[in-house]
């Protein structure tokens, strides 16, 4: 890919910072990755997935990156998290990528903290959703019925 990662090593050029003996560094290749081992630890090596990397990255206007900044802005108390997420609302199944987006980002994360919060952008975007299903009645279901984002959203927590 032409990427290149420089990772963190000792002044003599050990992982640890060691010198002598046992101060090798191994590598390991994964299907999925890399592992680091030396004589006190293993490192797992991976390239962020594409959803994530999407999700994170600085000025991403990726739907689920919108979403995820207005949970964000709704989280510490801002004025404009309920203007950041209808603006996603405004446009034609872009809430509903936004979550999808989210939750697809979260199952492949393995930090908790950062599983959470992509989860919780998704429950905010679903309470648009629900919201915007109930006032233009436009998904043809039934009063009470979940919508298809819930569905996905509770299979993905659920696995």
């Amino acid at each position: 890919y032409g990427d290149w990662l420089r990772f963190p090593c000792g002044e003599d050029g050990n992982i640890n910072g060691t010198s002598g003996e046992g101060s090798e560094a191994y590598l390991v290749p994964e299907i999925d990755s890399c592992r680091v081992l030396t004589s006190t630890s293993v490192e797992i090596l991976q390239r962020v997935p594409p959803g994530t990397a999407d999700l994170l990255r600085i000025g991403s206007i990726k739907a689920g990156a919108l979403l995820l900044d207005a949970s964000d802005a709704f989280d510490s108390g801002s004025s404009n998290a309920d203007e950041a997420a209808r603006s996603i609302t405004n446009q034609e199944g872009l809430l509903e990528d936004a979550i999808l987006e989210c939750v697809e980002a979260a199952v492949g994360e393995f930090d908790v903290g950062v599983q959470k919060r992509m989860l919780r952008a998704a429950s905010y975007g679903l309470h648009f959703a629900c919201k915007d299903s109930e006032n233009k009645n436009n998904y043809g279901k039934t009063p009470g019925r979940p919508s298809s984002e819930a569905v996905a959203f509770v299979d993905a927590v659920g696995s």
